[in-house]
C-alpha cells in the first residue's frame, strides 16, 4: 500500500498545469488518463509516496503553485497494492470493433465470433489493450479501410495493437516507436498474433522515413500531428489520425484547413476524435 498526491483537472488546462508541474516538480508528477469523475474532471496527475507527512507537505506546495486554477481538486489517495495481471483477468471483457475485429486477451476462453479477426493483446506486457477512445477510433477506421497487400505505417506503435490489426487484415506494416521500452512488449504481442512476417519494427521518431506507403495510422496527440503534417503528406495520401481531444480539435482543424485538408470521416467518443483523411499529392 502506498500514497498518492493526485491533481484532478480538465484537459483544457493540461498545457498550463503540465508546464507548472514540470518546472516546480521536475520528473515527479505523471499524467494518467482518462479519468472521468462526477465533478467533471477528465485528467489526473499523480505522484506516489510512502508516508503521510511527505504527502501533506507536497499537497500544500502543489496548492500554492496551482492556486490560479479554480476548477481543480488536489487529494491524498491511498493506493492499495494490486496484482495487475490478476485484475485484468477479472475485469477485462473482450469486445468487437467494426465489422471484423475482436479485441481479446491470451486467457480469453470464449469462442471468437464467426467472421471476426482476433487481436490478442497481453496487458501484462503492453501499453494498453485498445480500450481508450483514441485507439478504438483507429481500429474502427483500420477495419473499414485496410485491404490485402496495402502498405501501412504505424507511427508510434505502443502496444502494437494497431500494427497487429492492420497486419491481420492483410497489410504489410512498418511500425516504430521512439520509446525503446515499447518495442519489447510490442514484439511480444506481435508474436502472440503470429504476424511478425508482415511487420518491420524498429526504434525511431519517423523523421528519416523516405519510402511512401498507402496509409499512415498515428495515435499520438494533436500537437505532434501538426508538427508532422509535412511528413505525412510526403509519405502517404491516406491518414488515420487520432489522439485529438475536444480541446485541441480547433487547433488541428485550423492547421489542416490552411493546407486545404479536410477529414473524409470523423469518429468521436468521450471528447476524443479520430480523423480519416484522404489527400492528393
Amino acid at each position: 500500500m502506498s500514497l498518492a498526491v493526485s491533481i484532478f483537472a480538465h484537459h483544457e488546462d493540461d498545457p498550463q498545469i503540465d508546464a507548472i508541474l514540470s518546472d516546480a516538480f521536475p520528473f515527479q508528477f505523471g499524467s494518467e488518463f482518462p479519468i472521468v469523475k462526477p465533478s467533471g474532471h477528465t485528467l489526473v496527475y499523480r505522484t506516489y509516496l510512502e508516508d503521510i507527512d511527505t504527502a501533506k507537505k507536497l499537497k500544500t506546495k502543489v496548492q500554492e503553485c496551482l492556486n490560479a486554477f479554480k476548477n481543480i481538486s488536489i487529494e491524498i489517495e491511498t493506493i492499495h497494492d494490486v496484482d495487475w495481471q490478476t485484475a485484468w483477468q477479472e475485469h477485462f471483457t473482450p469486445y468487437t470493433i467494426g465489422e471484423n475485429l475482436y479485441i481479446t486477451v491470451p486467457w480469453d476462453k470464449q469462442t471468437v465470433p464467426d467472421g471476426r479477426v482476433p487481436i490478442i493483446i497481453d496487458p501484462g506486457m503492453a501499453f494498453g489493450t485498445g480500450g481508450h477512445p483514441t485507439t478504438e477510433g483507429c481500429l474502427f477506421f483500420l477495419d473499414k479501410i485496410i485491404t490485402p497487400h496495402m502498405s501501412v505505417i504505424d507511427w508510434g506503435t505502443g502496444s502494437g495493437i494497431l500494427t497487429i490489426a492492420a497486419a491481420k487484415l492483410g497489410a504489410s506494416v512498418i511500425a516504430f516507436d521512439n520509446d525503446p521500452e515499447a518495442l519489447g512488449p510490442a514484439r511480444a504481442n506481435m508474436a502472440l498474433n503470429h504476424v511478425e512476417k508482415s511487420i518491420t519494427l524498429f526504434e525511431s521518431d519517423g523523421t528519416r522515413l523516405s519510402e511512401p506507403v498507402d496509409l499512415i495510422v498515428a495515435n499520438i496527440t494533436a500537437d505532434i500531428h501538426v508538427q508532422l503534417l509535412g511528413q505525412y503528406k510526403r509519405l502517404a495520401t491516406k491518414w488515420i489520425l487520432s489522439g485529438i481531444s475536444d480541446f485541441r480539435k480547433g487547433q488541428m482543424d485550423l492547421c489542416l484547413n490552411i493546407d486545404n485538408i479536410f477529414p473524409s470521416a470523423v469518429w468521436e467518443k468521450d471528447g476524443w476524435f479520430t480523423y480519416y483523411i484522404e489527400t492528393t499529392k
